[in-house]
């Protein structure tokens, strides 16, 4: 009986508990709500098949918003496609946050052949907290209620529907949101709507051609509707943070900038300090004394480094700051956090201090969106001192210097928290500073000796916070591999001489170190002229700072990295090396400037690259130039030295077997593995035959124009095996020079292309000598193939010439222009002739010798 007592204990504080489980995480299941717009969505229509990804398409996406009830309602339908869409596609995932929102759940069906089976049991779900900035130290509180569905086959279609209850009260009763007329995957019927009392003034905006919602009356309520199609969403790869292109519609109830102000000011209040506060103001003024320029250097760092970054971002906590006592308990805090507490200390000395909120990301085009209290993503101080107006970031870390030096980055625009302000102000940070890199290459005639490579690096201001933070964060070995490996991908066989050196100038701001380094083996084996040796060098570290360009008709404007300034210097103590293509040049626009200078200076050679950037983006009709510009700096950071073998390998002597020559061997490998299938390809084509009716035991022989004809695909054999040889894809270091580069085209893209040329040519090449050897054995399917070559090295033509220009990798374009001019020539000459001559249909008879046998034996 005890025990009987105790299990049925055990099961009542289990049913108990599972109420308080659902009630905690704030989910329950109910029927949809009654206010909804009635939207039906045709369902009998389908995605474009090549848009599908994953396996599954998206067949309804209904959102509708109740701006009254704070409820946002959402209706998906899912349509598996195929096993992948089993796999990706069998999932129900919703994030909310159950500090101030409700997930209420009302449907989650399996339609399979015309069978609804309900998939809806509140037991089934998991209820996650992921985090997913926790590794920016961001703590939200938000969690995942997610349910797996099991027995989901393909053709089955996924529909579930739920509701959002609760809107976060920081933001008080205006209302504002934004409508994104976009998805990932296909959507076929997208639908939209806004309800709220027809009473409220709205202003809408649109942007990228997004088509305004259609309102419309029914009763008190006012109905904002979105319906049709929506574009899928396309990534584009190195494209300005603000840059956005895809539709979307802002909807704010804040008329101006100054009711956000209003707004910041009510949750960003401090009525007093508390005595830890009191105490660590004391503290900063003794040490200072009467001088508040050095109290507000000291408080900065104070708030920069004894603060550490943690955002507990949890309910209301995502725009209201902690309070700065609490901050300095805790020693932590996020950016309003740490902003609050660093206007509170400097406000304790008199000197004037205010929150101001950014945007990292699309400050420079703030003024073009409404005003929104979700417009920011930042917060940071707008200090005043002997007037003078200081930006300071309380979230930088290791940032030094003096209160005059200090580099703040420049996030386009901010809003100043503080009854003056009435609107957005223009930031125009100072100078972030400079990098300057060295290398000095000691480079000896012969590869009996090893080189030298000493690479001085110097950071001021903004670049010097920055690289000073990377050394805090990495060990000094990790620092040195890394530059080891940067090396080594560019000269090979590279050792660590001597360990790294730093030399950190807190005051001044200026962060200095120096590497050195051993090249075994320096000269290089001329891949094309194996008499010659060949130093090559690579100014990469420059490169690097350089914006990378994938598509020459691309749509969207390149990022640069802005503010920036770089010098590098290259020196080789060989001054009879020069190269002669190293010319100097400047180049000089509204966005950038590239200025390359080489001289010789104490029988060194000098080379100066210069690089500074006037904006944080090439605007799209800038892009042709600007990727001509690119080729031409980068064709400069690619030289190479050349000596003959009998200098380079010292006294006669040959180098040693182990020098490494320049080869791409994956190419190469490649170019045997395709000759091989394209010559079994070829020796099974020879093996066809027409039917033995149409030849009568007699062909002409070759003569006449034939023998021309025979003469130019013996000449035309020539020339593609020279084209072969010559093609960058077999030089390694043509290959590394586009594909390793930032800024140049996207690198795997390029090889692609690179091995595609090569696949082509080789094709090209075996498809030559089947046609000379059908030729000579006057074969009767040597017309129509000789007719399809042709055509074929002309379209092929057409193809590479698009390629080149968008690809100079590929190799040279005049060589390519001259090559399609030939072959189009052969084309209209060598088609007519071959289609409509006699003299052609009575020489090529003969099938082939094994079908000649088989005649005989019938």
């Amino acid at each position: 009986m005890c025990r009987f007592r105790s299990l049925l204990l055990a099961l009542c504080c289990w049913i108990t508990c599972l109420p308080a489980r659902g009630q905690a995480n704030r989910f329950s299941i109910a029927p949809k709500p009654t206010w909804l717009a009635p939207y039906q969505p045709d369902l009998a229509r389908r995605p474009d098949s090549k848009r599908i990804a994953e396996g599954y398409y998206q067949l309804l996406f209904e959102e509708q918003i109740q701006v009254e009830q704070k409820s946002t309602y959402r209706h998906i339908i899912r349509q598996i496609v195929s096993e992948a869409g089993i796999q990706n596609g069998s999932q129900v995932s919703v994030e909310y946050d159950p500090a101030y929102e409700q997930l209420i759940f009302h449907h989650v069906l399996i339609r399979r052949n015309g069978e609804v089976i309900s998939k809806l049991a509140a037991r089934n779900f998991k209820f996650l907290q992921q985090e997913e900035d926790l590794d920016a130290f961001i703590y939200s509180g938000t969690y995942t209620a997610h349910l797996i569905l099991d027995d989901v086959r393909k053709g089955d279609q996924i529909e579930y529907d739920y509701t959002i209850v609760g809107r976060n009260p920081i933001f008080e009763h205006p209302y504002f949101h934004t409508f994104y007329l976009t998805s990932y995957e296909p959507i076929v019927n997208f639908y939209k709507c806004l309800i709220a009392d027809s009473s409220r003034h709205f202003t809408f905006r649109g942007f990228n051609g997004a088509r305004p919602l259609q309102r419309s009356l029914h009763g008190h309520d006012a109905w904002y509707e979105y319906k049709g199609d929506v574009p899928v969403l396309e990534d584009v790869d190195n494209a300005p943070s603000w840059y956005t292109n895809f539709p979307f519609v802002q909807v704010s109830e804040y008329s101006n900038w100054k009711q956000i102000v209003q707004w910041a000011q009510r949750i960003n209040v401090v009525k007093s300090m508390g005595p830890l506060l009191r105490n660590k103001v004391y503290g900063l003024k003794a040490a200072t004394g009467a001088d508040r320029t050095a109290y507000m250097e000291k408080a900065i760092r104070f708030v920069q480094d004894d603060i550490r970054y943690m955002g507990i971002e949890m309910g209301e906590n995502s725009h209201l700051p902690h309070t700065p006592d609490q901050v300095l308990a805790q020693r932590f805090g996020d950016c309003k956090d740490k902003s609050l507490l660093l206007c509170t200390i400097l406000r304790a000395n008199g000197i004037a201090a205010d929150m101001a909120y950014a945007n990292t990301d699309e400050g420079p085009i703030l003024q073009t969106y409404l005003p929104t209290p979700d417009a920011f993503n930042h917060a940071i101080v707008h200090a005043s001192l002997d007037g003078k107006s200081y930006w300071i970031d309380p979230t930088i870390a290791y940032q030094r210097g003096t209160l005059a030096t200090l580099a703040t980055p420049d996030y386009g625009q901010a809003l100043i928290v503080n009854d003056s302000s009435t609107g957005l102000t223009a930031m125009h940070t100072r100078q972030a500073g400079e990098v300057t890199i060295r290398e000095e290459f000691s480079i000896p005639d012969d590869n009996q000796q090893h080189a030298s490579l000493r690479v001085i690096s110097d950071y001021t201001h903004y670049f010097a916070d920055d690289i000073r933070n990377e050394y805090a964060s990495n060990s000094v070995k990790d620092e040195e591999d890394n530059f080891l490996s940067f090396y080594k991908k560019l000269y090979g066989r590279v050792s660590l001489k001597d360990s790294l050196v730093t030399v950190d100038s807190l005051r001044s701001n200026h962060f200095h170190s120096v590497e050195l380094y051993t090249i075994q083996d320096p000269w290089k084996t001329d891949s094309t002229d194996h008499d010659k040796r060949v130093f090559y060098f690579r100014a990469k570290a420059f490169l690097d700072g350089l914006s990378p360009v994938d598509d020459a008709q691309r749509k969207a404007p390149v990022a640069l990295r802005f503010p920036f300034r770089m010098h590098y210097t290259a020196t080789f103590d060989r001054a009879e090396d020069f190269p002669e293509e190293a010319k100097e040049f400047e180049i000089k626009n509204a966005y950038y400037r590239v200025h390359f200078r080489p001289e010789l200076e104490n029988d060194e050679v000098v080379l100066h690259y210069d690089y500074e950037t006037y904006t944080d983006h090439v605007p799209v009709a800038y892009l042709k130039q600007y990727i001509a510009d690119l080729d031409r700096i980068t064709g400069l950071c690619y030289l190479s030295s050349t000596q003959l073998d009998d200098r380079a390998a010292g006294n006669g002597n040959l180098e040693k077997a182990g020098n490494t020559l320049m080869v791409n061997y994956l190419a190469l490998v490649i170019s045997l593995l395709v000759l091989g299938i394209f010559s079994w390809l070829g020796w099974r084509y020879v093996h066809t035959y027409r039917d033995m009716q149409e030849y009568y035991g007699y062909a002409q022989n070759l003569g006449g124009w034939l023998l021309l004809l025979g003469l130019g695909l013996l000449m035309s054999l020539l020339a593609q095996l020279e084209h072969l040889f010559n093609l960058p894809v077999f030089n390694y270091m043509e290959v590394t020079k586009y594909t390793s580069n930032k800024g140049m085209q996207n690198g795997s893209v390029t090889e692609t292309f690179m091995m595609l040329q090569l696949i082509v040519h080789l094709f090209f090449f075996v498809y030559t000598i089947l046609l000379d050897l059908l030729f000579y054995f006057r074969r009767d399917v040597f017309p129509r193939t000789a007719i399809v070559y042709f055509a074929a090295y002309v379209g092929w033509g057409l193809l590479e010439c698009l390629l080149v220009r968008n690809h100079p990798a590929l190799g040279s374009i005049g060589n390519v222009y001259m090559m399609l001019a030939w072959n189009t020539v052969g084309a209209l000459i060598w088609i007519p002739y071959l289609y409509f001559s006699r003299r052609s249909r009575e020489t090529f008879l003969l099938p082939h010798v094994s079908q000649l046998e088989h005649g005989r034996r019938e």
